[in-house]
């Protein structure tokens, strides 16, 4: 590889743009999940450019279950970026251009945070067995199991469509139930370490 051609490449990268970027998109993502989950009748389950191919078809209650898993293993590979970019090379202004960058990405880890906090809210707050719908939030789902093997249920009106195609919880549902709660902490943790690589890398 030339040096010209390794100096362009190596400058794109520490841009820190494939950070900023992919921040920007998990963001919108996790604030898109969040609106599906509130309202479900508002999305058919086909995925874009593929549609009916897709084996699974998802819908709220799924958006519900993985978004915050997916919210937490995508801020563990933002994490593993911050740690492998080197900003070393760069003058000390232009070290500085991107230390600024830190207020715009700290504002969308929050947005990251919260979104993934309150979908994982969700899933005590609107999904539930059948005959527990009426009885809602189950936060009783920390400690206690359900008996036999039980189909997740969305929980708002006008989703009997969408509960037809839910998954089952898992077994021993109180685990599922946990990992809502250690997900988002877990992502916290990977954005803050995140921010705090990105700020020391950029002095």
């Amino acid at each position: 590889m030339s040096d010209e051609n390794k100096g362009s490449k190596v400058g794109l990268a520490l841009r820190g743009e494939p950070i900023l970027y992919f921040s920007l998109l998990l963001a919108l993502g996790m604030v898109l999940c969040f609106w599906i989950a509130r309202s479900p009748t508002s999305y058919t389950g086909k995925l874009p450019f593929i549609g009916e191919n897709f084996p699974v078809k998802l819908n709220a209650i799924y958006f519900i279950v993985l978004g915050p898993l997916v919210g937490m293993l995508s801020s563990a590979a933002l994490w593993f970026e911050a740690t492998r970019v080197d900003f070393s090379s760069l003058p000390l202004k232009e070290r500085s251009k991107k230390r600024g960058l830190s207020g715009v990405l700290g504002f969308l880890f929050f947005v990251i945070f919260v979104s993934s906090s309150l979908l994982s809210l969700q899933y005590f707050v609107i999904l539930a067995p059948a005959d527990l719908c009426p009885s809602r939030p189950h936060f009783e789902f920390l400690w206690q199991n359900l008996k036999g093997l039980e189909k997740i249920n969305h929980c708002m009106s006008g989703t009997k469509e969408i509960n037809a195609e839910a998954p089952y919880y898992l077994e021993p549902q109180v685990i599922q139930a946990w990992g809502h709660v250690i997900a988002p902490l877990l992502t916290l943790l990977f954005l803050s370490m995140t921010w705090k690589t990105l700020r020391r890398k950029t002095i």
